[in-house]
């Protein structure tokens, strides 16, 4: 993972570079957004605080740099809008639509709405996700990111993969998070099991969080 990234990050900044320069000069030195979106994107591995910063480096090395080469990669490409940072999470917000979003390392890649800001729903939920990096480390891709893109491939609709623990799991640490910091959490959009906001989605999809309570982990990607 760690030399694949390595060679999608020089790949993207140089592609990212020629054509940037060339969306430069080509709107009359008006429009510099691809190496803007750039410069930032790189820079969001120095954002945080000191163990932030230090974990991006070692424990969470291998998500970082590929989250960081997917990130320099859909810039060149001319699809990143926006890129902004809170909590050490870099934020990329493509100008695409309704596709949700998805956490390596510190950087969240999302759709067109996503901001790096306590208010904004989808952010909140996918931070869970940077915070369960931040815990595992290496094991990340692994214990996380894997079975959840399983999920999102696999699930019928977009609660039954809110069903799944690991979805379950990123909501409850990004709910402690922000909700420490007085920010209320989206229980619509982003429910937990048995919080007692989520009658409906208790009823319709308990049974499921039970199933792979029991399971746990990669087992629960059979079921």
């Amino acid at each position: 993972v760690v030399v694949v990234s390595v060679v999608i990050i020089a790949t993207a900044i140089i592609i990212g570079t020629v054509v940037g320069v060339g969306q430069f000069v080509g709107s009359g030195f008006q429009n510099s957004s691809i190496l803007d979106n750039q410069f930032k994107i790189l820079g969001g591995l120095f954002e945080g605080d000191i163990g932030q910063i230090a974990s991006r480096f070692t424990k969470e090395l291998p998500q970082t740099l590929l989250g960081l080469g997917l990130s320099l990669g859909a810039n060149a490409l001319g699809r990143v809008k926006s890129v902004s940072y809170y909590g050490g999470a870099t934020v990329v917000e493509h100008y695409s639509r309704k596709w949700g979003a998805f956490t390596l390392g510190s950087y969240i890649n999302g759709n067109n709405g996503i901001q790096a800001d306590p208010t904004n729903s989808l952010f909140k939920h996918e931070y869970g996700h940077y915070l369960q990096s931040q815990d595992v480390g290496w094991n990340y891709m692994y214990d996380y990111a894997i079975p959840s893109l399983s999920s999102s491939n696999r699930a019928k609709n977009h609660s039954e993969h809110d069903a799944f623990w690991t979805e379950q799991d990123a909501n409850i640490r990004g709910r402690d998070y922000f909700e420490e910091r007085g920010y209320k959490w989206d229980y619509f959009n982003h429910p937990i099991y048995r919080s007692g906001q989520n009658d409906s989605f208790d009823r319709d999809y308990g049974h499921l969080i039970r199933k792979r309570q029991k399971l746990g982990g990669w087992l629960s990607l059979t079921h």
